[in-house]
């Protein structure tokens, strides 16, 4: 077989491979998560843009204002988070007086496979959407209403920092304090970025 012939499979296998890349992701991460879910503030908050899952966890000697912290997931596109629960928990473990929860962020099933209702999209800086703002701001909203915090913290991670970044912006006074971690907060920046390390079309799709 010729150089150029192996050349040409080489570059048809690569094209062939990225279509179908995007066909799946296309197909399945970007269709709305619809499911009915019953609102408890423990496990569901419901907004205008659908119901969103938590997990709540609370610290010892709780009072009337505890300290209120959010926990939001990254972009985790190989993966489905769990690990927001865990930190949360770790946070109301070692804090007295502390509610902290765990957000599952719209469209994104987690490692119980459970789905929040929403669109996941294609985890390359698609989904930091005014929707998916606007509904993470309110299930903070709601659950300050329900706690009455003493302060209320918001942390994320990558993705989830980009997000706690723009509801602390548009929304002021909805916390007292903000941990941003490896935020990628400069969106076309770090899809360039992205795209040089990975060599992956996805993240010049928009």
């Amino acid at each position: 077989m010729s150089k150029k012939k192996i050349i040409f499979g080489l570059i048809l296998l690569a094209t062939v491979s990225a279509a179908l890349f995007f066909y799946f992701r296309l197909g399945k991460d970007l269709v709305r998560n619809t499911d009915q879910h019953e609102e408890d503030t423990l496990n569901w908050v419901t907004t205008k843009n659908g119901s969103l899952h938590i997990k709540t966890f609370k610290g010892d000697s709780l009072n009337d204002s505890p300290n209120l912290v959010f926990v939001i997931h990254g972009d985790a596109p190989f993966n489905k988070p769990g690990y927001q629960y865990l930190m949360a928990k770790n946070i109301a473990d070692s804090n007295r007086n502390t509610v902290a929860i765990g957000i599952l962020r719209p469209g994104y099933t987690d490692s119980e496979e459970i789905t929040s209702n929403g669109v996941r999209g294609l985890t390359n800086g698609d989904n930091y959407t005014l929707e998916n703002i606007e509904a993470i701001a309110e299930v903070i909203e709601r659950l300050k209403e329900v706690y009455h915090p003493g302060k209320t913290i918001v942390v994320g991670h990558s993705g989830g920092a980009a997000i706690a970044g723009d509801i602390i912006g548009m929304y002021s006074d909805l916390s007292n304090a903000a941990v941003l971690v490896s935020c990628p907060c400069n969106v076309p920046k770090f899809r360039e970025h992205m795209k040089v390390l990975q060599n992956n079309p996805i993240w010049g799709a928009k």
